[in-house]
């Protein structure tokens, strides 16, 4: 349910653009006759230098775009630089991790292609097995250990 004065219906009848006063009331609330809408930033404010806080506590921002409550200024500014500072200690973590990959990059590929030749050599060894000329039982004979007495 929207509540409106009387110089507000006919403002906005004859500009077609919505009064400044508008406020909304829910429908289970009953409106007072001494309720003031709230203050916006569409209100006649002084002009402020920004960064100066009115009367209700708001800031302008530097721009000049909008206005916050000094608290959420303060603690917007705080966020900042929280997510600033905690950003680039994260990208300085992620830049040396990625500059000690790149620098081990050569000789873990000199690693790997030494392990792979040494693989293919390997490979193509044949199997080698004993002598056959080599199987005489003359040698057991040596081993054999008399008892003492």
């Amino acid at each position: 349910m929207r509540i409106k004065d009387s110089s507000s219906v006919q403002s906005y009848a004859m500009t077609g653009t919505p009064p400044l006063t508008h406020h909304f009331v829910h429908h289970d609330v009953s409106p007072s006759s001494t309720a003031r809408p709230s203050a916006t930033p569409d209100d006649e404010m002084p002009a402020l230098a920004p960064g100066q806080k009115d009367r209700l506590g708001r800031v302008m921002m530097p721009d000049g775009s909008s206005w916050h409550p000094a608290m959420d200024a303060a603690w917007a500014l705080k966020d900042y630089v929280r997510r600033l500072y905690t950003m680039l200690i994260t990208f300085g973590a992620r830049l040396q991790t990625e500059y000690r990959r790149v620098a081990e990059q050569p000789s873990m590929s000199e690693t790997i292609q030494k392990i792979k030749k040494q693989v293919m050599n390997l490979a193509r060894q044949p199997t080698t097995s004993a002598p056959e000329d080599t199987d005489d039982d003359s040698d057991d004979e040596d081993d054999y250990v008399d008892p003492t007495p």
